[in-house]
């Protein structure tokens, strides 16, 4: 019946309502959005067909199932009036909008001196005393001049002779090339 299945929509909501807060959601960014999966009675397959916001009363339960064959006929070429529609299972999409947190800024330091200095042999067939720098000590628009060694616990980013990088205020590490080594 419709009653039972508002009761069961004002549980489901209840619980929606309990994630967002846990969330910490902005009431005013949630969205909602309802699904009902019905079927023929005896079918193993089901429709989602979309609910509305508010309770359902006798009369949208009919058109509901109205909508059904209607669906029915678009996805699969025939509905039947005379078959019992059922509704299987009523689902919600809960969707959330956070404001775009701001992104931190590298605080002020002096430039950084190579934590050490490596003999390294380039695909140009030369040996070169490269520097090696640590990246988490780098400062917000030191520049560095290829080549260099850049290690972080992940990963290690390779200046390559002639090339040069910059760090940003944010701590990205924008290298450009050199004319000639794009390739």
């Amino acid at each position: 019946s419709h009653d039972t299945l508002n009761a069961a929509r004002r549980e489901l909501r209840r619980k929606v309502d309990d994630w967002f807060e846990h969330e910490a959601v902005p009431a005013v960014k949630r969205r909602l959005q309802w699904t009902a999966e019905m079927r023929y009675r005896g079918q193993n397959y089901e429709l989602s067909i979309p609910l509305g916001t508010d309770d359902l009363s006798a009369k949208d339960c009919e058109a509901l199932a109205a909508t059904f064959h209607a669906t029915h006929k678009r996805s699969y070429g025939f509905f039947s009036e005379i078959e019992t529609v059922e509704f299987v299972n009523m689902k919600v999409k809960a969707m959330g909008e956070y404001d775009k947190p701001p992104l931190p800024r590298l605080p002020e330091r002096p430039a950084a001196e190579p934590a050490a200095r490596r003999r390294t042999l380039f695909s140009t067939g030369n040996w070169y005393d490269t520097p090696v720098f640590q990246r988490d000590s780098l400062a917000a628009g030191q520049k560095l001049t290829g080549p260099a060694i850049i290690e972080q616990m992940d990963t290690t980013t390779l200046i390559f002779p002639g090339d040069s990088g910059v760090i940003d205020a944010w701590g990205n590490l924008i290298i450009t090339l050199a004319p000639g080594n794009e390739s």
